[in-house]
C-alpha cells in the first residue's frame, strides 16, 4: 500500500519539502522575498530530481522561469509586462 505523501515546512512556515516514504519527491528553495527560487520535482516515471528555476522583477512578476535547469534540455521562458 502507497504510503501517503508528508508535507514538511521551513522555519518561516514554507513548503520546503514533499516526500512519498522516504524519498523526496518534491524541493522548493525561496528567495529573500519568500518567493520560490527553485522547484524539484520527480519527473513521472521516477529518476532524479529535475528543477525549474525563477526570477522576478521588483514588482514580484516572475521574469523567467528555466525548466529542466541545469541540464542540455534547459528551456527558459521570459514573461514580458505591459505597461
Amino acid at each position: 500500500m502507497p504510503r501517503s505523501p508528508g508535507h514538511n515546512h521551513d522555519p518561516y512556515g514554507r513548503l520546503d519539502t514533499v516526500t512519498a516514504g522516504a524519498t523526496t519527491v518534491e524541493r522548493y528553495d525561496y528567495d529573500g522575498f519568500d518567493r520560490v527560487a527553485r522547484h524539484e520535482k520527480t519527473p513521472p516515471g521516477g529518476g532524479p530530481l529535475q528543477s525549474t528555476t525563477y526570477t522576478y522583477d521588483p514588482l514580484d512578476r516572475t521574469t523567467t522561469r528555466v525548466d529542466k535547469a541545469g541540464t542540455p534540455q534547459a528551456k527558459t521562458t521570459t514573461f514580458g509586462t505591459s505597461a
